[in-house]
């Protein structure tokens, strides 16, 4: 599955004004890193250097949780699933942002029957079978 990434930014941020914002322009941006060495960090660093750009790590968190908190508090800009960053953005004082340019991460899961999963996690699945509520 591919799964495309959201910019998420404090509402009172004068780039929340925007509708989406393009991959180079992250460079200008205080970054919250969750977890320096994730594979998520990694990719979108990987990609801006490869347009020339570099990511700002303003703060590194542990969780997404903290991130989230951290956007709230306007102490930087996190980059989330676009599924998540959607689900926050609706319930709180937020944005979520489309990013342009950044291709979708591909991940998958392997069970050995998908038949015995819940019906939560079908309907996880089924989001991102989807294409989520945000594309970029």
């Amino acid at each position: 599955l591919e799964m495309p990434y959201a910019l998420l930014v404090n509402s009172d941020d004068e780039i929340a004004q925007r509708s989406r914002i393009d991959l180079k322009s992250l460079s200008a941006l205080q970054f919250i890193a969750i977890g320096e060495q994730s594979r998520s960090s990694l990719f979108i660093s990987e990609q801006l250097a490869s347009r020339g750009g570099r990511l700002t790590v303003a703060h590194t968190v542990d969780t997404e949780g903290t991130a989230i908190l951290f956007v709230e508090l306007g102490l930087g800009h996190a980059v989330l699933p676009a599924v998540q960053a959607s689900a926050v953005a609706k319930r709180s004082g937020l944005r979520a942002l489309p990013i342009r340019g950044l291709p979708p991460m591909s991940f998958g899961w392997a069970a050995r029957d998908f038949d015995l999963l819940s019906a939560a996690a079908h309907e996880f699945l089924s989001l991102f079978d989807r294409g989520g509520p945000l594309r970029s």
